[in-house]
């Protein structure tokens, strides 16, 4: 990849490995657009117009096949959130766009998560819901119960049951919380006087518990926290954690070791406090 490619996200499903990466062309109308490697097809996205850039996010690999969000550019300058279903072989099955026009939300969907026959789709602070088969919008949420800041970075997400949890960032300040889907209540907890700061992420663990974790000033933070998206318990870890996940009973988390060398790591295990 060149410099101004980037990996954006990577699953891995029956023995296949699926990643999204992102490009940007270095010459003319500088366009932004994405692709999808690891199955059959190579699947890109791209706006027929080279000024509308398309950009991904997230990407949720299952039984069902490929689910993957974004956003595109429309004419008038606006984004508007994408979301397309594939096979396992990255041949579409569908591929909708949503209009954020009369909601508070921006118009990229950052996260999403699926919920029996339902695509719940993140455009903070709303959360969209699709039928999983079809595409077909059904309805939407604020998952801040109208408590939300303005502004900020991609919101990740992690169902467990008719719990979501979510985490984002903006300049100097955390935001993580709860969502209970079927009594409409939700909570968020707050950390200012962060340094800035970017990645995040949230995943469940064997209990339905939630583990949030994000760098700050050089540090990988985690924290454990129970089914009201309270803390139980808090940890750091190396650099940084750019990702993590809950696989086959164990957390694996991955960042740098050093916030000033370009040094990786992967670690497999439960952190303790």
């Amino acid at each position: 990849m060149g410099r101004l490619d980037h990996l954006v996200d990577i699953e891995r499903y029956n023995s296949r490995t699926y990643v999204i990466i992102s490009h940007q062309n270095i010459g003319g109308m500088q366009d932004v657009y994405w692709h999808v490697q690891g199955g059959a097809n190579d699947l890109t996205i791209q706006s027929t117009e080279e000024d509308l850039d398309d950009v991904p996010h997230d990407l949720l690999v299952n039984a069902d096949g490929l689910f993957i969000a974004g956003s595109s550019r429309v004419i008038s300058g606006a984004y508007e959130g994408r979301l397309i279903r594939a096979d396992h072989d990255a041949n579409v099955l569908w591929d909708i766009s949503w209009s954020p026009n009369g909601t508070v939300a921006d118009g990229a969907f950052t996260a999403i998560a699926v919920k029996g026959d339902s695509l719940l789709a993140i455009a903070y602070p709303l959360m969209v819901i699709f039928d999983k088969g079809t595409g077909s919008y059904i309805g939407q949420a604020d998952i801040t119960v109208g408590l939300n800041l303005p502004g900020g970075w991609p919101t990740r997400v992690a169902v467990s049951g008719s719990d979501l949890y979510w985490i984002r960032t903006y300049p100097t300040m955390l935001e993580y919380g709860h969502f209970q889907m079927e009594e409409i209540i939700g909570s968020i907890t707050q950390i200012d006087g962060l340094a800035p700061l970017y990645r995040t992420s949230v995943s469940i663990d064997d209990s339905g518990r939630p583990w949030f974790a994000y760098t700050d000033n050089g540090t990988g933070r985690w924290i454990k926290a129970d089914s009201d998206a309270m803390p139980t318990s808090s940890g750091s870890l190396y650099g940084s954690i750019s990702d993590m996940r809950h696989v086959n009973g164990k957390l694996l988390f991955t960042g740098q070791f050093d916030a000033s060398q370009g040094n990786s790591y992967v670690v497999c295990g439960t952190p303790q406090p």
